[in-house]
């Protein structure tokens, strides 16, 4: 499959972390699309995996990011602390207090 390049969504593409993601994959020479619309439209997010394309989200609301990912990282001050399948890093006791709201008693 070479020269064969696997389209990539960006979204959250207009913030820091978007942008800069979506100039690295473009230095990479992955064919990105950026989307710019909020992570909340789940009706986007869900049509877009269904085309199959691979989706790179980037999103403060952990609980809503974990619903439509395969696999999710934890990045803290720039570097990846975390990594796993979405089950895993659900069901992981640090994630799910630190930014699942399990402390404030939301589950």
């Amino acid at each position: 499959m070479y020269g064969v390049t696997r389209p990539v969504v960006v979204t959250g593409a207009a913030g820091y972390l978007g942008n800069v993601l979506c100039r690295e994959l473009l230095g990479s020479g992955y064919a990105v699309r950026a989307l710019v619309h909020s992570a909340h439209d789940r009706r986007s997010l869900d049509g877009l995996r269904a085309e199959g394309l691979g989706i790179l989200l980037v999103e403060q609301d952990a609980n809503l990011a974990l619903k439509h990912a395969d696999r999710g990282y934890v990045m803290r001050t720039g570097h990846v602390v975390l990594s796993g399948t979405a089950q895993e890093l659900a069901n992981n006791d640090d994630v799910r207090l630190i930014y699942l709201g399990a402390w404030h008693g939301k589950e």
